[in-house]
């Protein structure tokens, strides 16, 4: 019998900044190694911290003037 891959959503307003951030960033990171498939999910395109795993984000927040 072959058994799935467990898969986990991390849902933050962005990948930089404050407590949460971060501590999401560790939780991909761990999670990632330990064999699950996770998916980060940021509202905006600040991101300052490692992940592990898929990214998704939805570009609300940088204007074309700044860089990424």
């Amino acid at each position: 019998m072959q058994h799935k891959k467990l898969k986990i959503a991390l849902l933050a307003y962005r990948l930089s900044g404050g407590g949460l951030e971060k501590v999401m960033s560790f939780l991909s990171l761990y999670f990632d190694k330990v064999g699950l498939e996770v998916h980060n999910i940021v509202l905006e395109d600040y991101i300052d911290y490692p992940y592990g795993g898929l990214l998704k984000h939805f570009g609300i927040g940088k204007s074309e003037n700044e860089s990424v």
